[in-house]
Protein backbone atom coordinates (compact mmCIF):
# COMPACT_ATOMS: atom_id res chain seq x y z
CA UNK A 1 0.00 0.00 0.00
CA UNK A 2 1.51 3.58 -0.74
CA UNK A 3 1.62 5.60 1.96
CA UNK A 4 -0.07 9.60 0.57
CA UNK A 5 2.25 11.75 2.33
CA UNK A 6 2.04 14.74 1.03
CA UNK A 7 -1.63 17.36 0.92
CA UNK A 8 -2.29 19.45 -1.76
CA UNK A 9 -4.30 22.80 -0.63
CA UNK A 10 -5.78 25.93 -2.53
CA UNK A 11 -5.91 28.80 -1.25
CA UNK A 12 -9.86 30.25 -1.70
CA UNK A 13 -11.17 33.80 -1.81
CA UNK A 14 -10.73 34.94 1.63
CA UNK A 15 -6.82 33.42 2.00
CA UNK A 16 -7.86 30.37 3.70
CA UNK A 17 -6.19 27.24 2.84
CA UNK A 18 -8.53 24.46 1.59
CA UNK A 19 -7.20 20.46 1.26
CA UNK A 20 -8.06 19.37 -1.84
CA UNK A 21 -6.29 15.45 -1.75
CA UNK A 22 -3.46 13.70 -0.66
CA UNK A 23 -0.35 12.48 -3.17
CA UNK A 24 2.29 9.78 -2.61
CA UNK A 25 4.72 12.43 -3.39
CA UNK A 26 5.71 15.95 -4.19
CA UNK A 27 6.29 14.77 -8.18
CA UNK A 28 2.28 13.44 -8.24
CA UNK A 29 1.30 16.56 -6.13
CA UNK A 30 2.40 18.95 -8.65
CA UNK A 31 1.51 16.95 -11.48
CA UNK A 32 -1.94 16.93 -9.93
CA UNK A 33 -2.16 20.30 -9.10
CA UNK A 34 -1.15 21.27 -12.87
CA UNK A 35 -4.33 19.46 -13.97
CA UNK A 36 -6.63 21.33 -11.29
CA UNK A 37 -5.53 24.78 -11.94
CA UNK A 38 -6.39 24.27 -15.62
CA UNK A 39 -10.19 24.55 -14.12
CA UNK A 40 -9.51 26.30 -11.25
CA UNK A 41 -6.50 28.70 -11.25
CA UNK A 42 -5.08 30.28 -8.37
CA UNK A 43 -3.10 29.39 -5.61
CA UNK A 44 -2.28 25.91 -4.58
CA UNK A 45 0.49 24.46 -1.80
CA UNK A 46 2.19 21.01 -1.02
CA UNK A 47 2.49 20.28 2.06
CA UNK A 48 4.75 17.53 3.75
CA UNK A 49 3.31 15.73 6.62
CA UNK A 50 6.25 13.75 7.81
CA UNK A 51 8.16 17.52 7.92
CA UNK A 52 4.85 19.63 8.58
CA UNK A 53 6.54 22.17 5.78
CA UNK A 54 5.21 23.72 2.74
CA UNK A 55 7.26 22.29 -0.17
CA UNK A 56 5.62 23.62 -2.93
CA UNK A 57 3.79 26.40 -3.55
CA UNK A 58 2.63 27.05 -7.08
CA UNK A 59 -0.11 30.14 -8.11
CA UNK A 60 -1.38 30.12 -11.30
CA UNK A 61 -3.33 33.09 -13.47
CA UNK A 62 -6.11 32.62 -16.13
CA UNK A 63 -4.83 34.43 -19.38
CA UNK A 64 -7.33 35.80 -21.87
CA UNK A 65 -7.54 32.54 -23.92
CA UNK A 66 -9.05 30.74 -21.30
CA UNK A 67 -5.69 28.73 -20.75
CA UNK A 68 -3.41 28.73 -17.10
CA UNK A 69 -0.46 29.71 -16.97
CA UNK A 70 2.25 29.47 -14.49
CA UNK A 71 2.45 33.15 -12.44
CA UNK A 72 5.41 31.45 -10.10
CA UNK A 73 6.57 27.97 -9.92
CA UNK A 74 8.86 27.37 -7.30
CA UNK A 75 9.86 25.30 -4.16
CA UNK A 76 9.97 27.15 -0.87
CA UNK A 77 10.24 25.37 2.64
CA UNK A 78 8.49 26.56 5.33
CA UNK A 79 6.99 25.80 8.60
CA UNK A 80 3.68 25.96 9.98
CA UNK A 81 4.11 25.48 13.51
CA UNK A 82 4.86 28.05 16.05
CA UNK A 83 8.30 26.65 17.01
Amino acid sequence: MQTLSHDILRRDALGTFIWIEAAASIETAKARILHLAERFPGEYVVFHQATAKIVANLRFKQNARSSVRSESTHIQEKSLSSS
